[in-house]
């Protein structure tokens, strides 16, 4: 049976770490891994919403950019809000190669980097979370948001039925799209790159 697994920012802290003044919170010093963390999107100057890329529709938006949250070493995969993955050229071409039209790729520009780097917008999604192996909670009619009651609030394992994945290589859960799921094939090229800034979490 073939594997799947969870695309994963990878924070630890390899090339050691440094401190750094919190944006978000005024005055406080955060450690961080000695890699770049990335932020917003936009374009034409107007902020993108990162769920807009996790719908796993096309979207209009031919160039985009994206602001860094706090500098440091660039990363072939960058995961921002949403699990939305921002590759480096040679990670688009191994996604091309190996599951051509399951993404939008977007051409996007990283503030002071001349690199090609794309915003990648999933197409597919599939069914397939195994509820019968996976540790969860769902949403209720008591819960702060009655409005979502059935789906899932959050995720303490996933495990994903791999026969309901079929052969797809790239794709996110139907039902819990904030997971971006590739195949046992697009890993095994990703580690053979050599590709940094994401783990690969065994869902199978």
């Amino acid at each position: 049976m073939s594997k799947y697994f969870q695309l994963v920012d990878d924070v630890s802290p390899k090339a050691g770490v440094r401190t750094v003044v919190s944006r978000s919170l005024p005055k406080r010093e955060l450690n961080l891994p000695k890699r770049w963390f990335l932020d917003r999107i936009t374009s034409d100057g107007k902020r993108v919403e990162p769920w807009m890329l996790e719908e796993c529709g096309e979207v209009g938006y031919k160039t985009l950019d994206v602001r860094i949250q706090y500098e440091g070493e660039p990363l072939d995969i960058t995961l921002i809000a949403r699990g939305v993955p921002v590759v480096a050229e040679r990670v688009f071409q191994i996604l091309a190669e190996i599951s051509p039209g399951s993404f939008q790729c977007i051409p996007a520009s990283i503030e002071s980097h001349t690199e090609k780097y794309y915003v990648i917008n999933t197409l597919k999604k599939i069914k397939c979370v195994d509820e019968t192996r996976s540790y969860f909670d769902k949403w209720t009619k008591e819960s702060t948001r009655p409005d979502l009651a059935g789906e899932y609030k959050t995720f303490y394992e996933l495990r994903i039925d791999a026969r309901a994945a079929g052969k797809a290589d790239l794709f996110r859960l139907d039902g819990w799209l904030n997971a971006v799921i590739i195949s046992e094939r697009l890993k095994d090229a990703l580690e053979a790159a050599g590709t940094s800034g994401v783990t690969f979490k065994d869902v199978t």
